[in-house]
């Protein structure tokens, strides 16, 4: 009976996510009204990416999957408890908890790295909803202490300066040695149960991207346009094809690299391109994607603030 039920359970999963996946599709087609689309999209996408995933807990995160953890991680608190349950023997008491989860997920900020003084809460990112998610089941790794010690003295910078510059408190908080690596995975990272100190990061030790500068080369109103990018020292451009929704990884030229793309009208990506960081090109076009959601048009810039 238990073999019969299971197999039932994924052959309705399995039809629910063919479903899904034509309903992204046909949504995506629709025209002039592209900011509803793009919120159904991630909506659906996100619901894809559980039921590719068995409807656990997730463990690897799409982006938009990571908006929707964001989300629910804002309404509510009933995860401080575990969360500082974990963090206790590393130091950190409930209020550094509660410090955190607000500087991370709520507070707005000035987001002033590339010149543009926005202000506005970090953008979701995929790697801290599974930092946070580990936090709140007690399965953590010396990155998510890193994590911890890293917000904790971003956002002690912010107010004890009275400060808001997102730019000097993250300078701030690495020159200091609170350096948070979110690629460090859990079997590279050597076992922390045996610590009970506040596990100080290494000096010197390089941040994965913190932010992405995202700046459209010319008119952005053509059918092809080509962004330029700037992230970790690095430099690179992607063009982004409007009427498709299709990115590609470029030269400064506009000429494609490789043969990657991304459809994000299916959420696919297809192709390779050895010389392409397919981490950080999966960032860029996120971050012009959901400009795109947001204005109804390809962005000016789409600058990214994750951490």
């Amino acid at each position: 009976m238990v073999e019969q039920v299971s197999a039932l359970c994924a052959s309705y999963a399995a039809k629910i996510s063919k479903w899904l996946k034509d309903l992204v599709g046909s949504l995506s087609r629709l025209q002039g009204v592209a900011g509803k689309v793009g919120e159904l999209i991630d909506s659906l996408n996100g619901l894809l990416g559980q039921l590719g995933q068995g409807g656990t807990t997730p463990v690897s995160y799409c982006r938009p999957a990571a908006n929707g953890t964001y989300d629910r991680i804002r309404s509510s608190d009933d995860d401080i408890a575990s969360v500082a349950e974990s963090a206790s023997k590393y130091g950190f008491s409930t209020e550094d908890v509660i410090t955190i989860k607000d500087h991370v997920f709520r507070d707005e900020h000035l987001l002033d790295i590339y010149g543009d003084d926005i202000v506005g809460a970090f953008d979701a990112n995929p790697r801290m909803a599974e930092a946070w998610q580990r936090l709140v089941d007690g399965n953590l790794h010396p990155a998510d202490v890193d994590l911890l010690n890293h917000e904790r003295y971003e956002a002690n910078v912010m107010a004890t300066t009275g400060d808001p510059s997102y730019l000097r408190a993250h300078s701030a908080t690495n020159e200091a040695g609170f350096a948070w690596d979110p690629e460090q995975r859990p079997e590279r990272a050597s076992a922390i149960n045996d610590k009970d100190d506040g596990h100080r990061p290494e000096q010197g030790v390089r941040a994965v991207t913190a932010s992405i500068g995202i700046w459209a080369q010319g008119d952005t109103a053509g059918v092809q346009v080509l962004y330029r990018w700037e992230a970790d020292q690095q430099i690179g451009f992607v063009t982004f094809e409007v009427p498709i929704r299709r990115f590609l990884p470029s030269d400064d030229n506009g000429r494609p690299i490789g043969g990657l793309l991304y459809d994000a009208t299916t959420g696919d990506s297809q192709g390779t391109s050895p010389e392409v960081d397919k981490g950080l090109f999966a960032q860029v076009a996120a971050s012009i994607l959901r400009g795109y959601t947001r204005a109804g048009k390809a962005p000016t810039t789409a600058h990214a603030y994750y951490y």
